[in-house]
C-alpha cells in the first residue's frame, strides 16, 4: 500500500529522527551531503524497532547506511536479498510502456482489447484503460473480492488467471475512477503483458528491463545463491514468511532484489545513469502526473506507478512496498539524486515502516540556517491561521502563527504545542531543534511548511483551531538532530 504522509508537525515525533535540511543562502546552492548521515538515520530507526530487524539504505552519492536492532545477528549488506513488494508495480508499468513503444499495447485503449472474448464484463469494467490501471484510477478495489487462499499467510499463491477473469466478470459496479490504490489493477496489468507477449512475466521483465539495466540480482524466483543471502522476514517483531504469486497477480508485488540492484534501477529513473533509448523513452512517459494523490496527503500527484511529493519545492518521485515481512522505499529527484532503503520488517499498522527514514535520507544531511535580525514590527504581517487543503482522508489541519515578544514567531497546530521559529530571511523562518522551516508569501497569503523531508502548503484563512489542543512535547522528543550534530562535532 502507498505510504501515508502525515500532514502535521506530529509526524516529526513518529521516530526520534529530526532533520533540518537547508540551503546555504549565502551561496545559493545546496550544501554537500554529509557522509555518514544515511548510516545515522538507519541506525536511529533500527534501534527503535523490536526483534531481529535490520535495514540497508544507499544513495546515488555513495552514502551507505546499515542498521540493526538490538544487536541482531543479521549479515545485511548491499547484496542481501529482500522482497520489494509494491515497487514491483514500477517494473510492471515499465514493461507495459516498453511494449506500448513497440506498438503492442495502447495505454488509452480498454482492457477488453487484450482479454479473451470469453471474459464478459459490464461496460464500466470493460472500458478501463491501461492508463487508469497504472495510475490507480481504474475504480478496481484494492484486492480482488474472490480470494480464497489455501494458506492465509500466502494469500495470492494459488490465485490464477481464471480467478482474475471470474472476478472481472462478476463485478456489477466499480468505484469512482479517481485515485484509489489498487493491487488488483497492477495484477491485471502484469497479466495483460503476459498475454500480449506470449511470455511468463518474469521472463518478460528479465528480457525488457533486468538484462538491459544489468540488474543481475533481481528476480521473482530465487536462485540458490539468492536464498542463501535472503534476509529473514519479520512482522511486528515476529518471524514471518515469504509471499508468492502466479503470473495472474505477480505484477502487483512479486519481485525480490538487493540494495545494489534497486539503487541502479532508481538511478535509471532519475536519469543519473545511461540506459537504452527504448527504456529511457518508456521511463519518461511514466514520469507524467496523472491525478491528485488524494490519499497519500503529500500535496503531490500520481504518476504511472509512482507518486510525488515536494521537498524545498523540488519534486520527489517515490514508490514504496511492503509484504508480510519486508519494506522497501525507492525515491528520486529527477536529474539530482536517488535513494533506496530496504528492511526485513513489516508492521500491520504501518503501510510503510521505512517511509520517514526514507524521506529524511532523500532530504539529505542536516545543516544550519544563519539567524538574521528583522524588524519586530514586520512580524505582524505573518500572523494568522493557515489551513492545509482538505483531502480524501482528513480535513486540512490549521496552523496558528503568532509573533513573540522578540524577533521571532510561534507556530502551532491542533496537535502540537507552540514552536518558536526564527528568521533566516525576510520571510523565511526555521526551528533548529525540530527541523521545521516556514516560508511565507504575503502577496499570495500562503505558507510553506517543510518538515520530515517534505513540503506542506497552507493558505491563510479566517478560521482557527479549537481551544482544546492535543499537545505533543515536540521539544522533548526531537533530540535526534542535536545528537547528530554533537556526534559529528558540527557547530550548532
Amino acid at each position: 500500500m502507498a505510504a501515508r504522509g502525515a500532514r502535521v508537525l506530529a509526524l516529526c515525533c513518529a521516530f526520534t529522527l529530526a532533520t533540518a535540511v537547508s540551503v546555504d543562502s549565502s551561496q545559493g546552492t545546496e550544501k554537500l551531503w554529509s557522509q555518514g548521515y544515511t548510516n545515522w538515520v538507519v541506525n536511529q530507526w533500527a534501534q527503535q524497532n523490536q526483534g531481529n530487524v535490520g535495514a540497508i539504505a544507499m544513495t546515488s552519492e555513495g552514502d551507505v547506511g546499515v542498521g540493526k536492532a538490538y544487536g541482531a545477528a543479521l549479515n545485511i549488506d548491499a547484496n542481501t536479498v529482500f522482497e520489494v513488494g509494491s515497487t514491483t508495480k514500477t517494473f510492471a508499468t515499465l514493461a507495459a510502456e516498453i511494449l506500448a513503444g513497440q506498438g503492442k499495447l495502447d495505454f488509452e485503449g480498454p482492457i477488453s482489447a487484450y482479454l479473451p472474448s470469453s471474459v464478459k464484463m459490464i461496460p464500466d469494467v470493460a472500458s478501463i484503460t491501461l492508463k487508469q490501471l497504472v495510475s490507480h484510477t481504474s475504480g478496481l478495489e484494492r484486492m480482488p473480492s474472490n480470494i480464497q487462499p489455501k494458506d492465509p499467510n500466502d494469500p495470492m499463491a494459488d490465485y490464477t488467471a481464471d480467478d482474475l477473469y471470474a472476478y472481472l466478470s462478476g463485478l456489477q459496479s466499480i468505484g469512482a475512477k479517481k485515485f484509489l490504490y489498487s493491487n488488483t489493477g497492477f495484477g491485471l496489468l502484469g497479466w495483460i503483458t503476459c498475454l500480449v507477449s506470449g511470455k511468463g512475466w518474469e521472463e518478460l521483465v528479465k528480457e525488457l528491463i533486468l538484462d538491459p539495466l544489468a540488474m543481475t540480482d533481481t528476480s521473482v524466483t530465487l536462485s540458490a545463491s539468492q536464498k542463501s543471502r535472503l534476509a529473514p522476514p519479520y512482522s511486528n517483531g515476529k518471524p514471518s514468511n515469504l509471499i508468492t504469486f502466479t503470473d495472474a497477480f505477480v505484477g502487483a508485488g512479486g519481485m525480490r532484489s538487493t540494495a545494489t540492484d534497486m539503487l541502479q534501477y532508481t538511478k535509471a529513473y532519475a536519469a543519473l545513469v545511461s540506459v537504452p533509448s527504448e527504456i529511457r523513452k518508456a521511463m519518461d512517459r511514466m514520469d507524467v502526473p496523472i491525478a491528485p494523490d488524494e490519499f497519500a496527503a503529500l500535496d503531490g500527484k500520481v504518476d504511472e506507478a509512482f507518486q510525488e511529493y515536494y521537498f524545498r519545492q523540488q519534486t520527489v518521485v517515490w514508490k514504496d512496498g511492503a509484504t508480510n515481512g519486508f519494506n522497501c522505499f525507492m525515491s528520486y529527484m529527477p536529474g539530482k539524486r536517488a535513494s533506496i532503503i530496504l528492511s526485513n520488517t513489516a508492521a500491520v499498522s504501518q503501510s510503510s515502516a521505512v517511509a520517514l527514514p526514507a524521506h529524511l535520507i532523500m532530504a539529505g544531511a542536516p545543516t544550519q540556517h544563519q539567524r538574521i535580525q528583522v524588524p519586530v514590527s514586520s512580524l505582524s504581517s505573518f500572523s494568522g491561521a493557515f489551513a492545509l487543503p482538505r483531502d480524501a482522508t482528513q480535513p486540512g489541519d490549521v496552523y496558528q502563527v503568532q509573533p513573540t515578544y522578540q524577533d521571532s514567531l510561534y507556530v502551532s497546530s491542533q496537535r502540537t504545542q507552540p514552536i518558536e521559529i526564527v528568521p533566516f530571511g525576510l520571510s523565511e523562518f526555521f526551528n533548529s531543534q525540530s527541523g521545521l522551516e516556514a516560508v511565507f508569501d504575503t502577496a499570495k497569503h500562503t505558507l510553506r511548511l517543510t518538515f520530515s523531508g517534505q513540503d506542506h502548503f497552507a493558505e491563510k484563512t479566517s478560521g482557527s483551531f479549537p481551544t482544546e489542543k492535543l499537545y505533543l512535547n515536540v521539544n522533548a522528543t526531537l533530540t535526534a538532530e542535536l545528537a547528530y550534530f554533537k556526534s559529528r562535532s558540527m557547530r550548532m
